[in-house]
């Protein structure tokens, strides 16, 4: 339901692989205006086994947004 996740009280942010075969990043669009989201180039569905790195900051960024 898009009211009750725009709604959400906390940052929400989706990290998506480019390469992902599985689930277009392209799905993003369909989510609340207020979720951050960023695309991860050359990485496919397994983000946290390609890219650990990447997710790491991306929650660290998240977590920052929510004590800011």
């Amino acid at each position: 339901d898009q009211t009750a996740l725009a709604a959400l009280p906390m940052p929400v942010s989706l990290v998506w692989g480019h390469e992902d075969r599985m689930m277009s990043c392209g799905q993003t669009e369909y989510a609340p205006a207020s979720f951050e989201r960023k695309t991860i180039e050359g990485a496919g569905h397994m983000l946290v086994e390609e890219c650990p790195d990447a997710v790491t900051q991306a929650m660290l960024a998240t977590v920052a947004r929510s004590v800011a």
